[in-house]
């Protein structure tokens, strides 16, 4: 692979876009409106060949090279084209200053690539630049062999290219910056306020527990932007007495006047020792889910990932990520994307805070055509309601009764750019629904054109009620249109709801 230069911005890959690739005759393509001409491609090539051969330190590339220095050039043109604009939308350049503190450090990995090296330190030299820029602003060709001429030429060339690729890289990174102060700006919207409990409930809280034996030290109180009351109660038993946890609870239920429960993990009695006890509000549904699962053919590994788990907030959780590819590189990505979305989810973060820092962190790993599918369904089981976000993820399906209705996604997946725009939905769940998510493979596998009318008809004509036999029936059906070969891997996540 190309690793250097515009390469450093290839993150995108071809048949993500719809946009025409080079080989039209005047306009080999456009991007965000603005047309690229077959001169000015060419150009680009040229430009971009010669850095090749130098690096490489060979006078011409075969034809896979030159295919590959092609491919990459029209993939860094489309991605920043995207950086420019959405540069120019916030406001972000690069000043002159800026390039020249970047040489004076003389870290940045692009000038470790070029000739200026200090030949006592192995590190980037500045005075070595300065020195050709000068020479080659007092060259004149007519006076010095061809052959210097062409390599001071070539070297200035090539020169030109790590500026302008210097100030790409900082118009990046600086966006990607952005993008993250966005985000912890509305992680801070999103934190809530513990304080002690009013007065009066406190009160309350004393006299009841005191029939029970039950001394009140400290009543502390959490109330999220959803309104759902935390309660922390600092306690002990009184005259050596044992009270359980369920007894306290129902205590604290009727004076709140909503279900409260125990965090998991918590004391199961009071004894006559002070502890502090953390209550929440019970939630009105629980989850059930299953998952089958398929590798493609002549892999030993799935590139789809999946994360199925409740948080402490009441909402069930569930993502699926299908990586670029198939096998253990496509592994990895989509581990990657669950991995980070399962720590942010937990950490109490909503679902589309979660996927912009994802989508930022693939950005700042700079992986060259590192991205994944985003593929999420919270649930909240206090009300039922359903939100979706996806990004580049095939269609969700909902069955109820007798009826299928699929959630789709017309949004590229994360670590293309900057600012990934999801698909967001939200839909009420009811008692005996099922959620269906699945991966590309799946639908793909199923008849052109037709394919979420046919995974409607599937899902209604498989009854088994248990999640994991739905989605093992599910998976069957679809085989059957692909010659029961699985030409991609396939993964069908299924999730029942019902009343506590």
């Amino acid at each position: 692979m190309i690793v250097i230069g515009l390469a450093l911005f290839a993150f995108i890959a071809g048949d993500a876009w719809k946009v025409m690739q080079p080989h039209q005759a005047h306009d080999v393509g456009e991007v965000n409106g603005d047309a690229l001409s077959a001169q000015e491609y060419q150009n680009l090539v040229e430009e971009y060949t010669e850095v090749v051969k130098l690096m490489r330190g060979v006078t011409a590339l075969n034809d896979e090279q030159t295919n590959q220095v092609r491919d990459e050039v029209w993939r860094s043109y489309v991605n920043n084209k995207l950086i420019e604009k959405e540069a120019k939308a916030l406001g972000l350049t690069v000043s002159a200053a800026e390039i020249q503190d970047i040489l004076k450090a003389g870290v940045h990995p692009l000038l470790r690539q070029t000739p200026f090296q200090n030949p006592q330190t192995g590190n980037f030299d500045k005075d070595m630049l300065n020195k050709f820029l000068v020479e080659y602003a007092k060259m004149s060709e007519s006076q010095m062999p061809a052959q210097y001429a062409e390599q001071y030429n070539n070297m200035y060339k090539y020169w030109s290219f790590i500026q302008k690729t210097l100030i790409e890289s900082r118009l990046a990174v600086a966006q990607q910056l952005t993008e993250i102060s966005r985000i912890m700006d509305h992680m801070a919207e999103e934190l809530y306020d513990i304080m002690p409990a009013d007065p009066q409930f406190q009160e309350d809280l004393r006299k009841a527990f005191r029939k029970k034996h039950i001394v009140i030290r400290r009543v502390w109180v959490m109330d999220k932007v959803e309104g759902r009351r935390q309660v922390f109660l600092n306690m002990r038993a009184r005259s050596g007495q044992c009270v359980s946890m369920v007894e306290i609870s129902q205590i604290l239920s009727r004076i709140c006047g909503s279900p409260m429960t125990p965090e998991q993990g918590s004391r199961s009695i009071v004894n006559g020792e002070f502890h502090t006890v953390h209550f929440v509000e019970d939630v009105s549904y629980q989850m059930l889910y299953g998952v089958a699962r398929l590798t493609r053919e002549q892999e030993k590994v799935s590139g789809d990932n999946y994360i199925c788990r409740q948080e402490e907030d009441g909402r069930f959780f569930l993502c699926l990520s299908d990586g670029m590819g198939s096998g253990m590189e496509a592994f990895k990505e989509s581990e990657i994307v669950v991995e980070l979305l399962e720590q942010f989810m937990e950490s109490g973060l909503s679902q589309e805070t979660a996927a912009r820092m994802v989508n930022s962190a693939l950005l700042l790993k700079g992986r060259e055509g590192m991205f994944s599918t985003v593929d999420i369904c919270a649930v909240d089981l206090y009300t039922g309601i359903c939100n979706f976000l996806k990004a580049g993820a095939s269609s969700t399906f909902i069955k109820r009764d007798h009826w299928v209705e699929s959630i789709a996604s017309e949004s590229l997946a994360a670590g293309l750019v900057q600012q990934l725009d999801f698909d967001t939905a939200s839909r009420k769940l009811y008692h005996g629904d099922y959620l269906i998510m699945m991966t590309d493979g799946v639908l793909d596998a199923l008849p052109a054109e037709r394919e979420e009318e046919t995974m409607k008809e599937i899902i209604m004509d498989v009854h088994e009620k248990e999640p994991k036999e739905m989605g093992r029936g599910i998976l069957e059906r679809v085989l059957g249109y692909s010659d029961y070969r699985a030409r991609d891997d396939m993964t069908v996540v299924v999730a029942g709801l019902w009343k506590k």
